[in-house]
């Protein structure tokens, strides 16, 4: 599994899951030999990008999807305000 997130600019967080998705997400991090926090970013990112883009359609407000750039390629999560991509 992915390891220490510490250093590496990731931010500490605690969240309250439903027991039934908490057991769906750790089943799934040890079939996929990876981590409950990456499951859950990579997760969080396709959300955030697909509503943003949804809610921008609809609404005709401003694209706020350049103040959140996904560092993919380094592993460094979310970096706000524009990021090293």
């Amino acid at each position: 599994m992915g390891g220490s997130y510490r250093g590496r600019g990731f931010r500490l967080t605690c969240i309250y899951l439903d027991p039934n998705i908490y057991i769906a997400l750790r089943l799934r991090a040890i079939r996929e030999n990876k981590d409950m926090s990456e499951i859950v970013n990579d997760a969080l990112k396709r959300y955030l990008t697909e509503s943003d883009r949804l809610s921008n359609q609809t609404s005709g407000q401003q694209d706020t999807s350049r103040l959140i750039s996904w560092s993919t390629s380094n592993s460094q999560g979310v970096m706000w305000g524009g990021g090293n991509e």
